[in-house]
């Protein structure tokens, strides 16, 4: 019964991918990724001829990693993204970074910025999240994660702007078995 109600509304999805890692030095690697994902839409709705529409998405990815590069122990990894959609375009950038106050605390500050055009209807948005993490561990295998972060958001279209903010805490136990 599913197969029945399924068959015409499928699409097929094709990805080639392509990505590369290289250790520049002992503390530096950069790794980064290409990849195109081509979606044939057979998607109907009931009754209605099927659609032959092809869709395309690209995807580029960028990362460098390092370590010991502002405090020793530190480690940091710099993340460019970019996407193209038929109806967006997405480019993302962030930094991430850990480091060990003590045996027992971990920091990880952490930011986070995108743009994102949108085609159908002319709009931009910028988007900013800071967040940051610490991580106690008594033991190695048990502990205590506390984040805490926010996102602010900008949308511009023809009609106006819209400013946008959230906040969150969380709280979580960790034990690995």
């Amino acid at each position: 019964r599913i197969k029945h109600f399924t068959k015409n509304r499928s699409n097929e999805v094709a990805t080639v991918a392509f990505g590369l890692s290289h250790a520049l030095s002992r503390r530096i690697s950069l790794s980064g990724d290409v990849a195109m994902m081509d979606i044939s839409g057979a998607a109907t709705a009931r009754g209605a001829a099927k659609s032959a529409e092809r869709l395309s998405e690209y995807f580029y990815h960028l990362r460098l990693s390092g370590k010991d590069m502002v405090l020793a122990g530190d480690k940091n990894v710099l993340d460019l993204r970019h996407r193209i959609t038929p109806s967006s375009r997405v480019s993302s950038a962030s930094f991430d970074t850990k480091y060990a106050i003590n045996r027992l605390w971990k920091i990880s500050p952490q930011l986070r910025a995108d743009y994102r055009s949108n085609t159908p209807e002319n709009s931009v948005q910028w988007v900013t999240a800071p967040a940051v993490k610490m991580e106690y561990r008594w033991r190695k295998r048990y502990g205590v994660d506390i984040k805490a972060g926010g996102e602010w958001s900008t949308r511009e279209d023809p009609d106006g702007n819209e400013t946008r903010s959230s906040y969150f805490v969380s709280l979580g136990y960790k034990a690995q078995f």
